[in-house]
């Protein structure tokens, strides 16, 4: 059957328990009328076997918050088309969503789909491919999560250097990837991290591609990271970096930050060129408060590294 929900007047749902969809079975918003504000206020697990659709066109919409305390799944073989998506579970990273589905999609079309308020929201869908921004900043605060666990997750699919992740919570890569900016952009996209909250950067498999930097503010000096990895790769591309960007290390740990790593494989693409005035302190700028290193390797130069690109310190 059928579940339509329609647009003569806002319908809020309020799921305390879980929420199936069977096989033969449909959850839609209808695409006549006028658009209302509809939510879907999710507090158990999710498992979709039929069709959900909360971004039908027309624009009419439903959007969801995972809310509460307790860990939630979405799961399920059917198809899944949303519209926004808002994270906002207890006060800190703990509470998890894990999205295990693979046919899940967003809208996008207003430049940011998935908003972190708290708790952390993971992608473990193997043939999940999913794009959270366009041209757009996303942010993670000091209460929130991302985690990549085997899925293709992107951020800033346009050409757009202004679409960065600004970074107060966590950015966890575990397996799958993680792009900061899509790898056909030539396109500044960085992780800068703030002075306040607690920015971390764990990877302890899967790739981290970031088109941009990993590094403070270009206007102030302060900014603290816990940088984190175990396993994996991480690539630094440095792309199109402007007069103020140049002046940032490709990577920066700093300050009361702290660098642990014990595997993996840290690289470091695009340099700058002979002509550029750059920092003092090189494209890599270790400096924090704490560090362990018992392992892990870094790479300066690729092979997508330009043939004049190629001054690192």
């Amino acid at each position: 059957g059928t579940l339509l929900v329609d647009n003569g007047s806002t319908f809020t749902l309020e799921q305390k328990g879980a929420l199936t969809i069977g096989t033969n079975a449909s959850f839609l918003v209808n695409t006549a009328g006028t658009a209302k504000a509809h939510l879907l206020n999710l507090y158990g697990n999710v498992e979709n076997n039929g069709t959900l659709n909360l971004n039908p066109g027309s624009g009419k919409y439903a959007d969801i918050y995972f809310k509460g305390t307790t860990n939630q799944t979405f799961a399920g073989t059917g198809t899944t088309k949303l519209n926004r998506v808002y994270v906002d579970k207890g006060t800190n990273q703990t509470p998890l969503v894990d999205v295990t589905a693979d046919q899940f999609t967003m809208n996008t079309s207003t430049g940011q789909a998935l908003f972190i308020n708290n708790g952390t929201i993971r992608f473990s869908g193997a043939s999940l491919n999913l794009t959270l921004t366009t041209n757009t900043t996303f942010s993670i605060p000091a209460t929130g999560c991302l985690s990549v666990n085997g899925s293709t997750v992107t951020m800033g699919s346009a050409a757009d250097n202004g679409a960065d992740l600004l970074l107060s919570g966590k950015l966890e890569v575990r397996a799958g990837t993680m792009n900061i900016g899509a790898a056909a952009n030539n396109t500044h996209n960085d992780i800068e991290y703030a002075t306040a909250g607690t920015p971390e950067v764990a990877v302890t498999g899967g790739t981290l591609n970031v088109n941009g930097q990993i590094r403070r503010s270009t206007t102030i000096a302060t900014g603290n990271l816990t940088y984190r990895q175990t396993g994996g790769d991480v690539y630094i591309y440095g792309k199109n970096r402007d007069a103020n960007q140049i002046k940032r290390a490709l990577l920066e740990v700093l300050n009361t930050g702290s660098f642990i790593t014990s595997g993996g494989n840290l690289r470091l693409v695009q340099g700058v060129t002979s002509g550029e005035t750059n920092n003092t302190f090189g494209e890599l700028y270790l400096n924090p408060a704490t560090s362990t290193v018992t392992g892990g390797t870094i790479v300066t130069g690729t092979s997508a590294t330009g043939a004049t690109t190629n001054y690192f310190n």
